[in-house]
C-alpha cells in the first residue's frame, strides 16, 4: 500500500478557491425544461492537472478537446457526480468520480473540463473584471 502522506495534501496545498454547484430542473412557460446551477459550496482545494487524461474528439467537422483535473477537498459525504464545479469561477468541470481517502478526511474529485467557460466582463488587456470581494463580473 502506497505511503498515505504522498496521497494526502497538506492544509497548505488546498490553496485554491473552487465553486461547487448543484442543479435544479423547472419548467418554463412553454413546458421546456430550464436547469438552473447554484452555489453547493465554496471550498480550498489542491488542484493536480494528470499528465494524461487529454482526449480530443471530432463531430460536424470540429474538434473538441477534454482534459482531466482532480480536486483534492476536505472530505464531504454529499459532492456527488451530478454537481460540477467552477474553476477560476469560470471554467466548467464536470465531476465524473468522488473517491474519498484517509479515513473520510478528503475527497479527491476527477473532473473532465470543458471547452465552454462562464462568459465574463474584461477589461482592455482581457483580463477578468472583478468586483470588490474578487467576484468575476458576468454579463446579465
Amino acid at each position: 500500500m502506497e505511503n498515505l502522506s504522498k496521497i494526502l495534501p497538506s492544509i497548505g496545498a488546498m490553496d485554491e478557491e473552487i465553486t461547487i454547484q448543484t442543479y435544479t430542473e423547472s419548467r418554463d412557460a412553454a413546458g421546456g425544461e430550464v436547469i438552473t446551477w447554484s452555489t453547493y459550496a465554496t471550498l480550498l482545494a489542491r488542484v493536480k492537472f494528470p499528465s494524461t487524461g487529454m482526449k480530443e474528439t471530432y463531430s460536424a467537422g470540429e474538434q473538441t478537446s477534454f482534459g482531466r483535473v482532480e480536486f483534492t477537498v476536505r472530505y464531504d459525504p454529499d459532492i456527488n457526480a451530478k454537481m460540477r464545479i467552477l474553476y477560476r469561477q469560470i471554467e466548467i468541470c464536470d465531476i465524473l468520480n468522488v473517491d474519498t481517502v484517509g479515513r473520510d478526511r478528503y475527497n479527491i474529485i476527477t473532473c473532465q473540463t470543458r471547452e465552454e467557460t462562464i462568459d465574463y466582463l474584461t477589461d482592455d488587456d482581457g483580463n477578468p473584471l472583478t468586483d470588490d470581494n474578487g467576484n468575476i463580473l458576468t454579463p446579465n
